[in-house]
């Protein structure tokens, strides 16, 4: 019984330690201006719901090991105002369930993205992107 206990608590302090010391992964304004200007998106920054502006629902960045000048961003943002005044009255308001994302390697040096992916995020019962 006692090894079963010294067992779990290590396994506890490894989880423990891992995210007690994990890096931080918040975006800078310059790196979210260039992936701004990559996707043509204005008021490109977290939401503020007291203002009602900013389209940015989520977004982590970290910088790569193998180049220190490359930053790896993922950013995941709500398209849901344009998409609503697009739609016709007899479609269903589905838009709010719905996120674009991008994954993308930002050079620091030129500000430039050097490759990315974008894809939808559908929201559902199990998945919700905040």
């Amino acid at each position: 019984m006692t090894k079963l206990g010294f067992a779990f608590l290590f396994f506890v302090d490894i989880l423990y330690s891992a995210n007690a010391y994990a890096a931080e992964q918040a975006c800078d304004a310059a790196t979210l201006e260039v992936i701004a200007n990559y996707v043509n998106v204005k008021d490109f920054y977290l939401h503020d719901f007291e203002t009602n502006v900013g389209v940015i629902v989520s977004a982590a960045c970290k910088t790569a090991l193998q180049d220190q000048n490359i930053n790896l961003v993922v950013v995941a943002y709500n398209l849901a105002d344009k998409k609503l005044s697009q739609m016709s009255v007899s479609e269903e308001p589905d838009a709010d369930h719905e996120k674009e994302m991008i994954v993308a390697m930002v050079d620091n040096t030129s500000k430039h993205v050097l490759s990315s992916y974008q894809s939808t995020i559908y929201e559902d019962a199990v998945i919700e992107v905040y």
